[in-house]
């Protein structure tokens, strides 16, 4: 078998990794109608089959582990790699390795590494590592994820958009021979573009209407709350409904919103009340 084995305790934490010798897997017999199995293979000649990537990390060994079934290989990086002699900070896994369907008992390349902080793992289909294949332009996906890694809160889905466009813009659409398909998918892609600006432009209007609501709010009542509560009350019923609507409102929601670091939108945000509340506090003591 090819599963990787955990031994866990009765509060579901890691014991031991099992040892896969002599151990084989009976997976659960799945049911299709014949004519449909019997279509597929004719429709490709029998030679049916899928990629399989999987990556997952042992917390007991602290290790990274990155399963393989695609002949496209795995991409990893990390900034500290650039001074052990890396010349760019990247790594390729690029083992020989089946995808599963066509050959049976087909097994995966598996690597195991030491986990490292602030390792990227990058693994895609053929659909991302072809394209440009026949225009003999393929494309360089480091030197397309490259330039973004400085941003620190650069997320796993933006490294995917951005190959996901990349490729179908530069490479696939190129790869049409028909001047008219690839005229027409433009033209989708661009519709496209133009529907996704509209609902981003939508979102940061919302986004900064409510924003400017809760701040005003959040200066506002705590005002009337500090000039109509007796002593000791206005200061703590006060400063907590600023953390209230700081935590809940306007942290989280600019932080969602915005696809911020939550770190860096409280700081931003507590600042903020912090300067908004202090003037409250002072016109509300002179009144």
């Amino acid at each position: 078998m090819s599963s990787t084995l955990k031994r866990v305790s009765s509060q579901n934490t890691v014991l031991e990794t099992i040892p896969r010798e002599n151990l084989w897997e009976a997976q659960t017999p799945q049911v299709f109608r014949r004519q449909l199995l019997l279509d597929a293979y004719a429709q490709r000649g029998g030679q049916v089959s899928s990629t399989l990537n999987i990556v997952s990390i042992d917390l007991l060994s602290e290790s990274l582990v990155i399963s393989r079934n695609s002949y496209c290989p795995a991409m990893l990086y990390n900034r500290a790699w650039l001074q052990r002699g890396s010349p760019d900070g990247w790594r390729m896994l690029n083992e020989p390795s089946e995808a599963i369907g066509i050959y049976p008992r087909t097994k995966p390349v598996i690597t195991e590494l030491p986990l490292e902080s602030g390792t990227l793992v990058l693994m895609f289909t053929d659909g991302v590592w072809s394209a440009g294949q026949r225009a003999h332009q393929r494309i360089s996906i480091a030197s397309v994820v490259t330039p973004c890694l400085e941003q620190d809160s650069l997320r796993a889905e933006d490294i995917a958009d951005l190959l996901s466009i990349k490729s179908l813009i530069d490479y696939s659409l190129s790869d049409m021979p028909d001047k008219s398909n690839r005229d027409k998918s433009y033209y989708i892609i661009k519709s496209l573009f133009k529907v996704l600006n509209k609902e981003i432009s939508k979102s940061n209007f919302y986004a900064a209407l409510m924003c400017g609501i809760t701040t005003l709010l959040a200066g506002a009542i705590p005002l009337a709350l500090y000039t109509y509560l007796p002593t000791p009350l206005d200061i703590i019923v006060s400063l907590g409904f600023v953390g209230i609507i700081v935590v809940v409102f306007l942290v989280r929601y600019r932080s969602k919103k915005s696809n911020t670091p939550l770190k860096l939108v409280l700081f931003e945000t507590v600042g903020l009340i912090a300067i908004a509340t202090l003037i409250s506090l002072l016109i509300g003591g002179g009144i």
